[in-house]
Parts: structure tokens; sequence; C-alpha cells
């Protein structure tokens, strides 16, 4: 796994967990589960599969020297500053030429900075399952309906799931389509 990087979108703007996160506070550096923010949780959770040198953030210069100081053990070289906010498929774009310049036969997962993993050994096991399968070829896109992540509802779009075997480990991969019953996210 010597070619797998971790990136870390952390450029949120503070809008969607108003009024804890505001622009100057976004939920990124936000301490909602003890005494760690949300970056250093999604740090601390990439570390044992992956280096700091393999953990790269991609984020705003604005909050740039912010999430550093939570992190320092990231080399500065790893924050991908946005030249401006355009939402998450630029920043995974730019992430993803980032990580071609440093290695080019460099496998990405795109992760974000504000997300709640209650079992993080099984997801670390689960993104090392996932390198297995790009490394064949594939795009893999990880969903939330597995107990895995236990999200709150179901998906609302097509996605990849992890196919568990009795003792709970990721044994494969398989697309799932959105269930119709499945209420949409507002927005």
């Amino acid at each position: 796994m010597d070619h797998y990087y971790a990136v870390i979108m952390a450029g949120g703007g503070g809008t969607r967990l108003w009024p804890l996160s505001r622009k100057d506070r976004p939920k990124q550096s936000l301490k909602l589960l003890g005494d760690r923010t949300m970056f250093q949780l999604s740090v601390e959770r990439l570390t044992p599969l992956f280096s700091p040198e393999r953990i790269l953030v991609v984020t705003s210069a604005a909050y740039a020297a912010d999430l550093h100081r939570q992190c320092p053990s990231l080399p500065e070289a790893n924050f991908v500053l946005e030249p401006a906010p355009k939402g998450t498929a630029p920043a995974i774009a730019l992430s993803a030429l980032a990580i071609r310049r440093r290695d080019p036969g460099g496998l990405m997962a795109s992760l974000t900075a504000d997300h709640f993993i209650g079992d993080e050994a099984r997801f670390r096991d689960v993104l090392a399952a996932a390198a297995q399968v790009a490394g064949k070829g594939f795009l893999v896109t990880l969903g939330s309906n597995r107990p895995i992540l236990r999200p709150a509802m179901g998906t609302s779009s097509a996605a990849w799931r992890c196919k568990p075997s009795a003792s709970g480990k990721c044994t494969g991969l398989h697309a799932s389509k959105r269930s119709p019953n499945c209420p949409r996210p507002k927005p």
C-alpha cells in the first residue's frame, strides 16, 4: 500500500452546521465529540493505515494554517490549497492532480473531515479492501447503509457497498441501488 493516499476534504465554509460553525470556525475545526476537533479525529483514524506523508488535505488558504496547527505531523506540502471554493468534485480533482504529480501510480481515498466513524478499525479494513479493488482499475465508492458506518437513514443514491462475511470483515464490494422507500436528504 505504498502508493495509497488519503485525501481529507476540509474546505467547508461553515454553513451546514450553523450556528455552531461559521466561516471563521468551520465544522472541521469544532470539538463536537470530545477534546479533539473533527479534523484531528479524521487524521487520527487514518494514521494506522496511512503515514502522515500519505495524508493530503484539500482546503482553502484561510483554513490551512489552523488545520496544520491541529495536526503538525502532516507535512505542510500535503496541504492542497483550493484557488476558490467550488465544491466536492473540483476538490477531488485538484487532489487527484496533486497525487498524480507525486506518484503517477498512486491510488486515492477521498474522505471528509467531518464524519463520525464508530468502528474505526473496520473502517480502515474497508479502505484497505477498496484499495485492492481500485488497484485492479476500478473506481470504488463506499456507501453508508451497512453496519460499518451506521447512518441515520438509508442512501438516496446508487453506490458500492461492502459485502461483509459472517465475521463482519469486508469480503468484497458489490453495486447497490437506491432504496425506493429511502427518504431523500433535504437541502
